[in-house]
């Protein structure tokens, strides 16, 4: 900290740097303990929820995407890694320069300060992304091996997403409401009867999907009209 903090220009007065200064383990245990990415819980019930996600095929797959990005991220972060730590080669190497100016002195040390700064902060990113891949995995095996004893296809994501749309489509239309507007009825009804034809299954009138379409809706109406 001192080396970030406490410098020839001071960011700090004495009693804030002191106070800063008192904090110092536990910011250092703040730092390392901060959620980076999402919580195990977090992936089960924000991520995989039953309503987008029906069945396990589907939070199988979408587990496979979440964790393919992050494995990128590590891939892509490694590479900026192994680059900032070229960087701090070479601003060494401008410290050490015989005759280097005492601006450029100060000014190559502020570089060597940012740059050890973003070497702590990519290692703490890289835990955090090792972390979420490994449940990823875990997700991944809960779903092959759901309590429902439910079999799918783990090499063709295409096999599972008419049945799983579908679903959410389902839920979707159990969610409309007299209130709903005209568009957001018809994006829920229109691909739900297409699903069905890709299915095999025979599509519905809309008032079957949305019983309010037909009935109640007009009912309502007539009552308020009457005198």
């Amino acid at each position: 900290m001192n080396d970030v903090v406490r410098t020839d220009h001071p960011l700090l007065n004495d009693e804030q740097f002191g106070m800063v200064e008192k904090l110092q383990d536990e910011l250092l245990e703040t730092a390392h303990k901060a959620q980076g990415f999402r919580t195990p819980t977090e992936m089960r019930f924000s991520v995989l929820n039953d309503h987008r996600f029906t069945t396990y095929a589907a939070k199988y797959w979408q587990s496979v995407r979440e964790q393919n990005v992050h494995y990128g991220q590590l891939v892509q972060l490694s590479h900026a890694y192994r680059r900032n730590e070229v960087l701090m080669l070479r601003i060494k190497e401008r410290l050490n320069i015989p005759d280097i100016t005492e601006i450029d002195r100060m000014e190559t040390q502020i570089d060597l300060d940012e740059a050890e700064f973003n070497r702590h902060l990519q290692q703490i990113e890289a835990k955090h992304r090792v972390d979420e891949i490994t449940e990823w995995s875990t997700i991944k095996q809960e779903c092959i091996n759901n309590p429902e004893d439910e079999k799918f296809d783990t090499e063709n994501v295409n096999t599972h997403q008419a049945e799983n749309y579908l679903r959410n489509l389902q839920h979707r239309a159990s969610a409309l409401t007299p209130g709903s507007s005209q568009p957001e009825v018809l994006n829920v009804l229109g691909p739900l009867n297409t699903l069905r034809r890709i299915l095999g299954l025979k599509p519905e009138p809309a008032h079957v999907d949305v019983p309010w379409i037909n009935g109640p809706t007009t009912q309502v109406k007539t009552e308020y009209a009457k005198p």
